[in-house]
């Protein structure tokens, strides 16, 4: 049998990893939705729609869709990067068309009540206030602000206090139905289901699943100029962390490979050059 079976169900490639022995089942919704499909007067939208889509859908409020799973004894996340948007779950095995389901109703009859989106703005604000303190965090942003200047790959995700603070509800709305809703995902379900009932599940849940497919985003723009390019973060704190990055091959390019290796050798894991000098050699970290 191959790893995994994959296949088009209802316009959508769903990828089914069924395993009859194990005990439980996990499942994922990925939509093209991450942070770098947003325009500048939405920066921050696709993390905010992430935590909208936990708030309420036609048929559920916020506690009955966390009820839904967690009584199963399971449990029910999400999370936002550049590129992807993922909602997913995990629950015992049998409940898997369960979960299915409800990852499905959370991604396409979320209701956005105007009131969680004003409480979520508020948990937003203090997300950013938190990974503000955080040296590391700040250098990567920092980082990524000088490799992709004036675009959306070289602005943080989870967007600014400012930004989060000025995207209307009507804006966060047309960016989940322009990036989700009305956008053909990926679904993936492993685990503890057959490949009959996952199949049939995928074929029920997805019916009503956008159809459209989602246009590449626009092409990262290097910066043509080789002059060495410095941020500098003033923070009070008794240390400094340090982000270095170049450009590199992209994820299609067969010497990723050889650049993955560099990376163990030179500051991965603990036999690493940067590791062997900064703590055992010189104890810094």
């Amino acid at each position: 049998m191959s790893y995994a079976i994959v296949e088009s169900i209802a316009g959508v490639p769903v990828v089914l990893r069924p395993r009859d022995e194990a005990p439980g089942v996990a499942a994922g919704l990925f939509y093209p939705a991450g942070s770098r499909y947003e325009e500048k007067n939405e920066h921050g939208a696709a993390h905010f729609v992430e935590h909208l889509l936990f708030k309420g859908t036609k048929k559920r409020s916020c506690k009955e869709i966390s009820r839904e799973v967690e009584g199963r004894g399971g449990d029910l996340n999400a999370f936002t990067g550049e590129e992807t948007l993922c909602l997913h779950g995990r629950v015992p095995a049998g409940h898997g068309a369960e979960l299915v389901s409800l990852l499905a109703e959370m991604a396409l009859e979320s209701t956005f009540p105007e009131d969680e989106v004003e409480r979520e703005r508020g948990v937003i604000t203090e997300e950013i206030r938190m990974m503000d303190d955080q040296p590391a965090v700040v250098a990567g942003e920092a980082l990524n602000a000088l490799l992709w200047p004036g675009q959306a790959l070289g602005r943080s995700i989870a967007g600014t206090i400012a930004s989060v603070g000025g995207i209307p509800r009507k804006g966060l709305v047309g960016y989940w139905q322009r990036r989700i809703k009305g956008v053909r995902p990926v679904l993936v379900i492993a685990g503890g289901i057959s490949a009959q009932e996952a199949s049939r599940t995928a074929k029920k849940v997805l019916a009503r699943s956008g159809r459209v497919k989602s246009k590449d985003p626009v092409k990262a723009k290097r910066v043509a100029s080789r002059v060495f390019r410095v941020a500098v973060v003033d923070k009070p704190v008794a240390q400094v962390n340090l982000a270095i990055g170049i450009y590199a091959f992209g994820r299609k390019d067969p010497r990723r490979h050889a650049t993955r290796m560099l990376s163990v050798i030179l500051g991965e894991a603990m036999s690493s050059r940067l590791f062997q000098r900064l703590r055992e050699e010189q104890g810094l970290v």
